[in-house]
């Protein structure tokens, strides 16, 4: 799977003290550093997660309705629990990114935006 690199830099995580809606642990915003990581491009699709069931190496999602239909192999993988996304890094040589991480790729540009388009 492609993957992008993300320089290592400082990011204002979480969000500001009066915006609490996103929950408890994501105030008050604060700057956070990273070092240089990557992440994949594009979500695990059922396809690959299949795979890696097939190997035996990844349990199968709560529910294989989405994973075992053949119209839907592109499509993200769904029902599957953290411990299930640490199996399936691990058996393509990489790892879950930390919340920190994940948040700085999902953030995009450094700035003070709560979403990356605005």
């Amino acid at each position: 799977a492609p993957m992008i690199v993300v320089p290592a830099g400082s990011f204002p995580m979480g969000v500001p003290d009066g915006d609490r809606d996103g929950g408890r642990d994501e105030y008050p915003r604060h700057e956070v550093f990273v070092d240089t990581f990557a992440i994949d491009k594009f979500e695990v699709t059922n396809s690959e997660y299949r795979a890696c069931m097939e190997a035996g190496t990844c349990d199968a999602p709560w529910t294989m309705v989405l994973i075992d239909d053949p119209d839907l192999d592109l499509h993200p993988v769904t029902f599957i629990s953290w411990w299930n996304a640490k199996d399936f890094c691990t058996w393509e040589g990489k790892r879950l990114p930390t919340e920190a991480e994940w948040e700085k790729a999902a953030r995009g540009p450094i700035d003070t935006r709560r979403w990356p388009w605005g």
